[in-house]
């Protein structure tokens, strides 16, 4: 490189004094710097400095023109080689954050398939302790009654993460589509309503919701299990009032509601509440709050839809939660 920058500093200006050298030796020292380090950089520095001194710079310049050219090239040929260094970083940290992502694509993968595999296998033992509990129900007597009931509810916890389970890992895998079909939302909420009043009449609250003739053009059946989900989760953790169902237009949207009088979420917990098996306040795993999959699920079909979910709410006074729906036509 230093060749290079003397035969274009001779072609350039033949000998003769001026300030050539310090246009045509920069480049050479700057890529030196860049491709070896500062090593090969200085080296380059200092040996343009002293061509540049004794063939082109007349003697009266020799001395501090040569010096202060040869401050200047270690100067670049250090900048140069903290730029090297730096780009080197961030390439290796690059490289590391791409594998360390394929590998968790790859975690992912294999836990997906894994649950359904044991989804798959675990349906039919449990279908037929279902029919074995059945018959025992029937033939079972007064003193075995007790063991019966604890047995079914057993078996109840066990079919719901089971349903959960596969639930989530269809929809990690990807082999759930939507498809899409105009519904009137107030006829899907109408059919949530009565799915999930039952469990809301065995809690004592009152559930209730707020007519919509709002047209949305969705997969009607993903879009009801995101609500009945919503619902479920808040008759769960609401102890007195009630839970109410209604719609409300955003920004030439829709933004679908469930509110709640419960428990309530604290800020820092407010996104953790949608992993996988993660409860709030239910450190015993009591199986009538759930199995900490619902609202897991709840993001993903969100996600598939195209429809944001989100939460707002205060501990004590109850939670709202909203999927944005951008679709939505009078």
């Amino acid at each position: 490189m230093v060749a290079v920058a003397l035969v274009l500093r001779l072609v350039l200006a033949p000998v003769e004094p001026g300030l050539l050298p310090y246009i045509t030796f920069f480049p050479a020292v700057s890529l030196a710097a860049m491709i070896g380090g500062a090593g090969p950089g200085m080296m380059a520095a200092l040996i343009c400095a002293a061509l540049a001194w004794r063939v082109f710079l007349p003697a009266e310049m020799q001395l501090g023109s040569s010096v202060i050219y040869l401050a200047d090239g270690v100067l670049i040929a250090l900048a140069a080689h903290v730029l090297h260094r730096s780009l080197d970083r961030l390439q290796t940290a690059k490289e590391e954050a791409e594998a360390a992502r394929r590998a968790a694509d790859e975690a992912s993968a294999a836990k997906s398939a894994f649950l359904a595999a044991v989804s798959h296998d675990l349906r039919q033992p449990v279908q037929a302790m279902r029919l074995f509990h059945t018959v025992m129900a029937e033939q079972a007597g007064p003193d075995l009654a007790p063991v019966v009931v604890r047995m079914g509810q057993a078996l109840t916890s066990g079919e719901e993460l089971l349903a959960g389970i596969v639930e989530l890992s269809v929809l990690e895998t990807g082999q759930v589509t939507a498809t899409s079909g105009s519904f009137a939302v107030g006829e899907a909420l109408a059919e949530v309503i009565a799915d999930c009043a039952p469990a809301a009449a065995a809690a004592n609250l009152r559930l209730r919701w707020v007519p919509s003739s709002v047209v949305l053009v969705s997969d009607r059946v993903l879009f009801k299990r995101m609500v009945r989900n919503l619902v479920m989760n808040a008759i769960r953790y609401t102890r007195r009032g009630g839970i109410v169902v209604g719609c409300r237009h955003r920004n030439g949207g829709l933004m679908v509601q469930v509110v709640d009088s419960g428990i309530g979420i604290p800020l820092d917990r407010q996104k953790m509440i949608f992993e996988a098996f993660y409860q709030l306040g239910n450190p015993a795993r009591d199986r009538s709050k759930g199995l900490g999959l619902g609202l897991a699920i709840v993001q993903r079909l969100g996600a598939l839809l195209g429809y944001p979910v989100s939460v707002c709410s205060q501990v004590g006074k109850g939670s709202v939660f909203s999927i944005e729906v951008a679709t939505a036509q009078p």
